[in-house]
């Protein structure tokens, strides 16, 4: 107590006195250093421990992603890019640290060898569904039940190619549809190639030996037309409509007499048209025997028409044949068919047969 009072007392005789002047102590200057420098190597110091951070975070992310799924990878991911490389590394070393260890590095391996099995027996099993998906969807009929589809019902990526023979006709119908339209692109040349080839597979097709008769007729080569309706005839005796074409294929060509000799034939059933055109014929080149005929066999088949009744009594007359000649002109002007000119010639003939007539029986 003496001390701490001694002590109060002189502080109290010491307030007492006057202040004393105080002098201004001197410092050492201090020199100011710039903060770039520091600023910079702080910076890079930070970039280093930022690196060094991720470099260590790495491995432990990768055996995550081996181990665990793979949905729960992506947070994990979105995580490590949010961080910026100045932040605090250290702040996360208790859960970075942690997974580099070797206990749990040794543990996750093991985690991630017995899960690799397991995938890729999910894979493999994939081929042994495919086949069967396929066998049903390209089955061609539906099928309600998939399991009864046998293998050899559906064959998959197979091709059935069957050869259908076509006959003769058909291949001529075929020729003949490719002829005709090439007559309608203006192609000549194709169109007597596909009749060719039509008229080769039906040789008995008189109406395609026509057509490429005229054909040929009308490229100018008259000859091969002519041939070819004459090997017509030949497989076909009595076929009138070659011998029709033929004949008149040589009127055109100013061959009267030539065009007789195709209807010298006369074939059991023949037609007005034949039978007409070959008393015509016969008419013009003076075949008095065969015009007669003809036109005897046209009043049988149609005995309404006065064309051939006077056709008959001109060739009964030639026949100095007269008094059938009259009855033959008679009957032409009781029938059908006749114009005035042909109407007034018979009046001429009947007059004057009747004279003749008159003549040699008053004699």
């Amino acid at each position: 107590m003496s001390k701490i009072n001694q002590a109060l007392s002189e502080l109290a005789s010491e307030t007492g006195k006057s202040p004393k002047t105080l002098q201004r102590a001197s410092l050492p200057e201090v020199k100011q250093r710039r903060g770039l420098p520091w600023l910079i190597a702080g910076f890079t110091l930070s970039m280093a421990v930022g690196g060094w951070s991720l470099t260590l975070q790495a491995p432990s992310e990768a055996m995550i992603v081996g181990s665990e799924p793979i949905a729960s990878s992506a947070p994990e991911k979105a995580r490590s890019t949010l961080l910026s490389p100045t932040s605090k590394m250290l702040t996360t070393s208790g859960a970075v640290f942690p997974l580099t260890s070797s206990t749990t590095l040794h543990s996750r391996e093991q985690e991630a060898k017995r899960s690799q099995p397991q995938l890729t027996a999910k894979v493999d099993s994939k081929p042994q569904v495919t086949p069967k998906i396929k066998a049903v969807s390209q089955s061609s009929p539906p099928v309600a039940e998939a399991p009864t589809v046998s293998p050899q019902v559906s064959q998959p990526g197979r091709v059935h190619i069957e050869q259908v023979d076509m006959t003769p006709r058909q291949l001529a119908t075929n020729a003949e549809q490719r002829a005709q339209k090439a007559l309608d692109s203006n192609n000549l040349s194709e169109a007597i190639s596909q009749y060719e080839d039509a008229l080769r597979y039906m040789p008995s097709d008189e109406k395609v030996r026509q057509t490429l008769s005229a054909l040929y007729y009308g490229k100018g080569e008259t000859r091969k037309s002519a041939d070819l309706l004459q090997r017509g005839i030949e497989r076909n005796v009595n076929s009138q409509a070659l011998r029709i074409a033929l004949s008149k294929l040589l009127i055109k060509e100013s061959q009267q007499q030539a065009a007789l000799t195709p209807l010298l034939y006369l074939p059991d059933q023949a037609s007005t048209q034949y039978l007409s055109l070959r008393a015509a014929l016969a008419q013009k080149v003076n075949q008095d025997e065969i015009a007669e005929q003809s036109y005897q066999k046209l009043v049988e088949i149609a005995p309404d028409n006065g064309r051939w009744w006077m056709g008959l009594g001109i060739q009964q007359e030639r026949g100095l044949k007269p008094q059938q000649a009259l009855i033959s002109y008679q009957y032409a002007l009781q029938k059908l068919g006749l114009s005035s000119q042909s109407q007034q010639f018979i009046r001429q003939r009947l007059a004057l047969l009747t004279q003749q007539g008159e003549s040699s029986g008053a004699n």
